[in-house]
Formats: structure tokens, sequence, C-alpha cells
């Protein structure tokens, strides 16, 4: 089906209800849905936490290498939070010389995925914060980058620790940065107009405290405004390695 509607590429998890035993079992499903679109790039979306299914992905990687499927492009790598999800990455990534595509979907995490060896992303919150992860991926000062990405860890906690459970946050941050998707489908609840106002402050408050690290702004600040602006001053390394990383 998404073959024939122009999909460029087909993204699987894993059954979830009936969990593959073995990274055998998993190799053979995702072998049976690849040959169903022999000329679609074909990748695996490892996320544990949401499918409860938890090998280590340079086992899959061997096992579809030794299935020789060739359309399996590589892995979606979501569970970096997961043990020893780094040296597993690594070596996904460095599997025979980079035969497979190994992307991040841990934005907040990119420079730990940069250093992996992991070239690709695909994230969430690049919906409202595209700017802020390509500024930290091209910039080559790596105090600063180091800056930059807590920031956007600073900015991810804003809408983690000010939106209630029972709302969509990344959703409603998606609105507050001017693109219109509405409220997140069920079973996640619309919100308020206080839960809305709640956020806009908190990310006009994150927007004074770190918007003006950014050479070329940040798009959610200029479409929520800013309560104060503050200027921004290069930390030096060691304020780095201790703690937050800004300077006033």
């Amino acid at each position: 089906h998404a073959e024939q509607h122009g999909a460029v590429a087909v993204g699987l998890m894993p059954p979830v209800f009936f969990k593959p035993p073995t990274i055998t079992n998993l190799g053979a499903w995702i072998e049976t849905a690849a040959n169903a679109a022999p000329s679609l790039p074909t990748y695996y979306y490892h996320i544990p936490s949401m499918t409860g299914v938890t090998f280590d992905m340079i086992d899959l990687v061997t096992e579809m290498d030794r299935r020789g499927v060739d359309n399996f492009a590589g892995v979606k790598f979501t569970g970096l939070y997961e043990t020893r999800a780094f040296p597993d990455a690594m070596r996904c990534a460095a599997y025979k010389d980079g035969k497979y595509d190994i992307l991040s979907g841990r934005e907040e995490l990119m420079i730990e995925s940069l250093a992996a060896g992991i070239e690709g992303f695909i994230g969430s919150q690049f919906n409202y914060g595209g700017d802020i992860y390509n500024a930290i991926y091209s910039e080559t000062d790596m105090t600063k980058r180091n800056a930059l990405q807590l920031a956007s860890i600073e900015l991810l906690y804003v809408w983690l620790e000010n939106v209630p459970s029972t709302i969509d946050g990344n959703k409603l941050m998606v609105n507050l940065a001017g693109v219109p998707i509405g409220p997140a489908r069920l079973p996640m609840l619309p919100p308020s107009d206080e839960d809305v106002a709640t956020l806009k402050a908190a990310v006009q408050g994150w927007c004074g405290q770190y918007a003006a690290m950014f050479d070329n702004g940040v798009a959610i600040c200029n479409a929520v405004g800013s309560a104060v602006v503050v200027e921004w001053t290069r930390p030096d390394a060691a304020s780095v390695a201790g703690g937050r990383s800004f300077g006033h």
C-alpha cells in the first residue's frame, strides 16, 4: 500500500502484543514486511520504552545482513536512554564500514549521537525547534555546542514540567510555534486556556534566558515573544563541565 501511494521509505515497529521472543523472530518479521515493498528502503524503529522490545540493535543489523534483505536500510535508534545504548549505537553505525543507516531519535542527545558516529536524526522536537537543532548540528565550537544543547534540553523540560501528563505537550509546543496542527487525538486530552497560557509564559521565560545564544534567532520565540531578553555571553569550558552553561 505504501509503495503504491508514493512513499519513499517504510518505518516499522515490532508487534507489541505478541512480542518477538528472539532476534530471529524479529528478523523474520522485518524481512516479510520489507519483501512486501521491495523497492522501498525499510527502517526498523527501535523505541523500547514504547514497544517493550529490548534487543541490542547490533544483533538486529547482523541478523538482517545474514538474511540478505537488500532493502533493509537501517534503524531509527530512539532507545538511547537504555542500558548500553550508546555502545550499541556506535557498533551499529560502524558495522561493515557503515553499511546501514543509523538515525538518532533523541534530538536532545544530538552531541552524544554525533560522537557515536550517527549522522542523521528524526525527532518530534524538530517540529517546533528545528532551527535550534540545526544550530547545534552546525556549531563547530564544542563549548558553544554544549551550551546550545543544554539550552535545547531546558526547552524540552519547559513543556515536560509545565504541561499536565493528560495533554500532549509536544503538540502544544508546535501550536505555540505558529504551526496550527490542532489538538492531539484521544486518549490525550485537549489543553485548557489556562494550560496554554501557562506553557506560553514558560516558553517566554526560556526565550528571555536563551534565545540570544542562537545567532539566527529562534522561531518559537518569534511566535510567543520574550518576557525579557537577556544578552548571552560565551561560557568557559569549566562552567560547562560544572553545570549550567549560560551566562548573563
